[in-house]
């Protein structure tokens, strides 16, 4: 998963204004068996490197699914079948969160997306693991771990470097 940011230049923070809007507008419809803005976070170890990984689940539907609402522009018919990897990483990393804090063995996860303009939502639903996801989880952090192994070793030589250049004034 080498994709995703939260750039704003192109969308700018108007789209994120109508973006919370329906958020809450979505989640207040959802009823009272609907956990709104559930804040998830794991501590993972991998090869001597504490990563403290924490979001926010949109909502989690009567103990049992995790729910993520993506608002958009693009039609619905355009979204792939299936919702967009990106998406489900982040879906799929908060069921795994969550099935580990409630020792669940498997949880519904759910993408729900809705149309700006059209004012429509679309939903997709996996039901995966707790194996599956852990799986998956730790797979993002091995990679991620490449990545934060080359910042350590750059930080570490640059901190060298510094010590052993002296400065005049």
């Amino acid at each position: 998963m080498k994709t995703g940011d939260i750039d704003t230049r192109l969308a700018g923070a108007d789209r994120a204004q109508m973006g919370t809007k329906v958020h809450q507008e979505l989640q207040n419809a959802a009823g009272e068996n609907y956990e709104k803005e559930v804040p998830l976070q794991i501590e993972y170890i991998y090869e001597d490197i504490l990563f403290k990984v924490e979001g926010r689940a949109d909502g989690i539907i009567n103990q049992k699914v995790i729910d993520e609402i993506k608002s958009t522009y693009t039609p619905l018919g355009g979204i792939p079948n299936d919702g967009y990897p990106i998406h489900w990483a982040q879906v799929i990393c908060y069921g795994y969160f969550y099935a580990k804090k409630e020792e669940l063995t498997t949880v519904t996860l759910q993408l729900t997306y809705y149309h700006l303009s059209e004012k429509e939502t679309s939903r997709f639903t996996r039901r995966m693991t707790f194996l599956e996801m852990e799986t998956f989880f730790h797979n993002l952090i091995k990679e991620y771990a490449n990545w934060v192994k080359l910042q350590l070793a750059f930080s570490k030589k640059k901190n060298r470097l510094i010590k052993k250049t002296a400065i005049s004034f």
